[in-house]
């Protein structure tokens, strides 16, 4: 990011990404790749992600927010989701809360009528600064999504 955008510290009120985690994408030629499948989690989040997701925050304005879509993805040995939050409490940020991003379709592996709604994870974060702002905004979100 900070090679992309150059001089770009608290210019921006929203930061949403959803990283390569499920072993698909492969965005550099190191031997293990950049995807949480094919690392352990700790050394995915602690020296891919979460130096990136420092970067982020550090680009946002204050009260700004950081929105992630990251899943684990146990099938694929992809457990990143607790380590991500553990890393982020040591960050200058304030978490907000999590949406659910409603996955369609079932989990492989359940038979019969399970009904059960899947979702992934989309955590926020905000730089501090006037977050009351983004917290109204989400829980206006979720009033919207809960009348379809």
């Amino acid at each position: 990011a900070e090679h992309a955008l150059p001089n770009m510290r608290g210019k921006f009120d929203l930061i949403m990404t959803s990283p390569p985690y499920g072993g698909a994408e492969i965005y550099d030629k190191a031997t293990h790749g950049t995807s949480a499948a094919t690392r352990p989690g700790t050394v995915f989040v602690d020296e891919w992600l979460g130096p990136i997701l420092r970067r982020c925050i550090a680009m946002l304005r204050p009260g700004g927010a950081l929105v992630i879509n990251v899943d684990d993805s146990p099938s694929n040995n992809v457990n990143i989701c607790a380590r991500l939050l553990r890393y982020m409490q040591n960050v200058d940020c304030d978490f907000v809360g999590t949406i659910g991003l409603r996955k369609r379709g079932r989990p492989r592996g359940l038979q019969g009528g399970d009904t059960t709604p899947m979702a992934e994870p989309i955590y926020i974060w905000c730089r501090p600064g006037e977050t009351h702002r983004v917290r109204a905004a989400i829980v206006d979100a979720a009033r919207l999504s809960l009348r379809r």
